[in-house]
């Protein structure tokens, strides 16, 4: 579909055949890989890739605020592509708050949506940045394994607040591709703080919360 590595050195200007997606759905799966946690290897099979995107970010920023607590500073908030993990308290001795963006297209103003306050990681998944336009049809780059096609449910965004920002980051691309009714099901199922915005048909958007999320929404 054109995200990737290899979409970026030679954009795709169609979508894949039926062939294509079924050959590379038969290369999709955990079960092609073999995890040695003791060992600390990986062995997978040929023709197999490894994207670790969905979580990078979100480990990142927990390695990185461990090591500022090893150093010392025991307050302290980290971004890392989006991502934030927060340990700690904010220069003002209260909880840190954290702004949640509205979903706008590329070159419209950043604006924020609301507020949460967060005492661990926090990530959101969305389709409003990262997408091309194949056979004059816009996609997105979330795909789901389960069809080997882009997401077509009107899901803007998935805001998760976890323990930690790996575990958030991993949660948010996994609702992202459940859509709105699985992901807000889920979500309860789990306790889990998520917040979905979904694009309505008149362009408007459609807000569904967890229990969990309302109760760290904060005025400002």
């Amino acid at each position: 579909w054109g995200f990737g590595r290899a979409g970026q050195d030679a954009p795709p200007t169609a979508a894949p055949t039926a062939e294509a997606i079924a050959a590379a759905k038969a290369r999709t799966g955990t079960d092609k890989l073999e995890i040695d946690v003791a060992g600390a290897t990986v062995r997978k099979r040929a023709q197999v890739q490894v994207d670790l995107s969905s979580i990078a970010p979100g480990l990142a920023a927990d390695r990185i605020a461990a090591a500022l607590i090893e150093l010392g500073h025991p307050d302290a908030m980290v971004e890392v592509g989006g991502e934030v993990r927060t340990v700690g308290v904010n220069q003002a001795g209260a909880p840190w708050k954290i702004a949640i963006e509205r979903p706008s297209a590329p070159g419209e103003p950043r604006r924020v949506y609301t507020i949460v306050a967060l005492d661990g990681g926090l990530a959101t998944s969305g389709d409003y940045r990262q997408f091309r336009e194949l056979d004059g049809v816009r996609v997105s780059h979330t795909i789901d394994p389960r069809t080997g096609r882009p997401v077509t449910h009107g899901l803007t965004s998935v805001t998760v607040i976890a323990e930690d920002a790996a575990r958030a980051d991993a949660l948010a691309t996994a609702l992202m591709v459940m859509g709105e009714a699985e992901a807000l099901e889920f979500a309860r199922a789990h306790a889990l703080p998520v917040l979905l915005l979904t694009l309505a048909a008149d362009g408007t958007l459609r807000e569904q919360q967890t229990e969990a999320f309302a109760e760290l929404r904060t005025a400002g």
